[in-house]
């Protein structure tokens, strides 16, 4: 995971910021929406999947337990 910190010298205030890419947070429990997805939404989805892991040193989807992992140890 990539993360970067900097101190604004203005407040010196710490500020952080982490960006985990994909994460595979699962089913929504209520979908967007209650129609099935048509064969062109189907299509895009599975192409941003695609490109997800594609652009994934990993090549696979994080997890939201990896994320708050990281968070505690302090990055």
């Amino acid at each position: 995971m990539a993360a970067s910190t900097c101190r604004c010298t203005t407040w010196a205030a710490p500020s952080g910021c982490v960006s985990p890419g994909a994460i595979d947070n699962g089913q929504r429990i209520v979908p967007r929406n209650p129609q099935p997805l048509s064969e062109a939404e189907t299509g895009w989805m599975k192409a941003i999947y695609t490109q997800s892991l594609r652009d994934t040193p990993m090549n696979r989807l994080g997890t939201p337990e990896e994320i708050a992992a990281d968070l505690a140890a302090g990055w």
